[in-house]
């Protein structure tokens, strides 16, 4: 209590002179321990699930963002749950100005549901969380490698730690650190990756949604309103539909069984915001992407 005391007073001395805060950058396992300690405030046994890096400007603290060349963050939030009830989970942020300081967050301001979990899986071995070892395997991804070096500023960025869920390129259920860097408004992207126990690294690059998109469409997928239809030459069988925003989220999911070679499948596209989504269908054998740009 007497940091947070001492913080909000210094804060007011830096409202008071318009300046920003000279946050320091620091390692994901450095500030793991004022997380914790946060979280067990109001967690009865609180486990470690997702932790990541934030990139935003903002007004008091200045710029939050990953040093790619030194795999240090001037922010990291972390994604608990408690252990005795996982329905009860929280993102809480940890920041360095002296000492470090970290704050549960309102649901309302960042939403643990919208970052991966897998139940049952925990991040307990605390060298999983040393973001410097991680981003050393992330250069042998050498289009990451080359983007380091060409000190290029990202047009967007998703980073962290959690249980794989999401990757279909990935092992499932591997602990990962991974990146999503958006280098261009065209939608060239780097994703690098690495099975943090066993330090496999995964690397892929393309040079627009198109590319990606060229290279797999044996299903076909097409919009009318709030549907989506799904075509493919055999039947869809057991098939698996995710859309992603380009920021990496996954903001729809479902998986159904159809004996058809068509289905329409009900998405709920009012309830998104503006912008250009990925959609993905998968079965067994064969995908199929689509590049959606939605204007209501």
């Amino acid at each position: 209590m007497k940091k947070i005391i001492l913080f909000l007073v210094f804060l007011d001395s830096i409202f008071s002179t318009n300046a920003q805060i000279p946050l320091q950058y620091f390692t994901a396992k450095d500030g793991y321990d004022a997380a914790f300690d946060q979280v067990s405030n109001i967690f009865i046994e609180p486990k470690l699930f997702f932790l990541g890096a934030v990139f935003m400007d903002n007004e008091v603290l200045g710029q939050l963002k990953y040093d790619f060349k030194t795999g240090k963050a001037n922010f990291w939030i972390y994604g608990f749950v408690d252990n005795f009830d996982t329905t009860k989970k929280v993102v809480v942020g940890t920041m360095k100005l002296f000492t470090y300081m970290a704050q549960v967050f309102d649901p309302e301001d960042i939403d643990p549901n919208d970052f991966p979990y897998l139940s049952g899986n925990y991040l307990s071995d605390m060298n999983w969380m040393d973001s410097d070892s991680a981003n050393y395997y992330f250069k042998q991804c050498i289009p990451y490698l080359d983007f380091v070096n060409s000190n290029k500023q990202p047009i967007a960025v998703n980073l962290g730690l959690f249980f794989n869920t999401d990757f279909e390129d990935l092992p499932a259920n591997i602990p990962v650190w991974a990146a999503y860097i958006q280098l261009s408004e065209q939608g060239e992207f780097i994703s690098p990756a690495v099975n943090i126990d066993t330090r496999e690294v995964y690397c892929s690059y393309f040079t627009s949604v198109n590319d990606y998109i060229s290279k797999i469409n044996n299903i076909y997928i097409s919009r009318n309103g709030d549907y989506l239809t799904l075509t493919s030459s055999s039947e869809l069988n057991t098939l698996d539909l995710n859309i992603y925003s380009l920021d990496g989220r996954n903001v729809f999911s479902k998986v159904f069984t159809s004996s058809s070679n068509t289905e329409n499948i009900y998405v709920p596209f009012s309830s998104l915001h503006n912008g250009t989504y990925i959609i993905i269908a998968k079965n067994r054998n064969n995908m199929g992407v689509l590049k959606l740009n939605l204007i209501k």
